[in-house]
């Protein structure tokens, strides 16, 4: 499991993207955190298989759609288990974020959390 704590917590829906950002710091963080969904995929991005929630740690390299098993949200403690073929890409089978924010941010990240989750990814909170 990765674990670490998120001073820096951005979520939003731009041009059909739904998507929320948790860093160890604004300006150059160590680790780092992206969940995206394109909330209605095309033709296209279903041809490339670019579905689901997208799900990058620390770097593009550790990244990939798909392959999110569940997202839970605890309290200010973020969770998301990964499937087999992304955590090999990500490193990790989970990852584990505290989140360091006030109560109005964690609602904006519960609303974009449902966002993201769909109806494809257990969605606990």
């Amino acid at each position: 499991m990765r674990a670490f704590s998120a001073t820096c917590v951005s979520a939003k829906v731009e041009a059909g993207v739904a998507s929320i950002a948790l860093a160890d710091a604004a300006d150059g963080p160590s680790s780092y955190l992206l969940l995206q969904r394109t909330l209605e995929p095309d033709e296209r991005d279903r041809t490339l298989g670019l579905v689901g929630v997208y799900v990058e740690l620390d770097s593009q390299q550790r990244s990939g759609y798909g392959g999110v098993e569940s997202i839970e949200l605890d309290g200010a403690v973020l969770c998301v288990r990964l499937g087999v073929g992304t955590a090999e890409r990500a490193g990790a089978s989970a990852i584990r974020v505290a989140l360091v924010c006030d109560e109005g941010e964690l609602d904006v990240v519960r609303w974009h959390l449902q966002l993201i989750a769909g109806d494809n990814v257990a969605l606990l909170m």
